[in-house]
């Protein structure tokens, strides 16, 4: 029997404080008398004292923070983690250089989120996330090509009102588009929605419809409102030719079911502008569906 060894894994069982854990001491017992290295058995022991980025489990080593204080260095020696319910309640910024690790961060959070029970939703924009179905057994890919989303069809439980000025409000900042042609944008789309029966119970408008609805309004020569056309409707027609196909439904596919699905948006492509329309579109749907349904907390 190697003393070593023994003392080894009992000094790492010590720092992780799970000296009363029968199942981790068995495991530290049996990898100190295999004369051989079990390599199933040794990842099964190191997995419970992996770093982990939430509670419940731990970080065995001390580290110091180089950085200084007015009081000098910053020595963390107790457990350091996220709360699962912290994350996904009260949102966290990671921030950092190119090669600073921020992926790699991210990969961590998610894959220990799911082990967890949480579910999250990641926006690649890059590329970057390609690669989680080889640590997240069950997980969606979706993209603009795949997918089938209807910006003008409201959540279950929102007032067709809310989305209608929530749409106008996130197309007009995204696009950079200014109060004046943004009122001239609600008003179209609410004479589109009257126009399909919407608010009676009618079928829900394309942003198609919207465009045909902008491109048929009667503006005055040299008018402002005219100005106010040709803005909106240039924007409009830029959405479509990067989004056609995943916006060419009156009805798109139900998104209330993959709220509580690992999904990963692949919108790498697309100009940034309409990458962050589309993210934020699908953020708003989940926002408003859950305000308006009083959903609270973890989902």
């Amino acid at each position: 029997m190697d003393n070593y060894r023994i003392i080894k894994n009992m000094e790492d069982i010590k720092k992780a404080k799970l000296e009363e854990n029968n199942k981790i001491l068995k495991m530290a017992l049996a990898l100190s008398m295999d004369d051989k290295d079990d390599k199933n058995l040794y990842e099964a022991f190191t997995d419970h004292l992996a770093p982990s980025l939430f509670y419940n489990t731990i970080f065995p080593n001390e580290f110091e923070d180089p950085g200084e204080k007015a009081d000098g260095p910053i020595k963390v020696t107790d457990n350091f983690g996220l709360d699962l319910k912290e994350v996904g309640q009260g949102g966290l910024l990671i921030c950092g250089e190119s090669g600073s690790g921020k992926t790699t961060l991210n990969y961590k959070i998610l894959i220990e989120a799911d082990k967890r029970g949480g579910k999250f939703w990641a926006f690649d924009v890059k590329n970057d996330y390609s690669g989680l179905f080889n640590y997240i057994p069950e997980i969606y890919y979706f993209s603009p090509n795949n997918f089938k989303r209807n910006m003008l069809q409201p959540p279950p439980g929102v007032p067709l009102s809310v989305h209608r000025d929530s749409f106008c409000s996130l197309f007009c900042r995204e696009e950079g588009i200014l109060v004046a042609s943004k009122n001239f944008l609600l008003e179209q789309l609410d004479k589109t929605y009257r126009e399909f029966g919407s608010y009676k119970g009618g079928p829900f408008p394309a942003v198609y419809d919207l465009k045909e609805t902008v491109f048929n309004a009667k503006c005055a020569p040299y008018s402002v409102t005219l100005q106010y056309k040709d803005r909106i409707l240039n924007r409009l027609k830029g959405l479509l030719i990067a989004l056609g196909d995943y916006l060419d439904c009156s009805e798109g596919y139900d998104l209330v079911p993959l709220m509580n699905k690992n999904i990963v948006w692949q919108l790498t492509g697309l100009e940034m502008t309409y990458q962050r329309i589309c993210a934020l579109d699908l953020m708003t749907f989940c926002f408003n569906y859950r305000m308006f349904n009083n959903i609270r907390g973890v989902y």
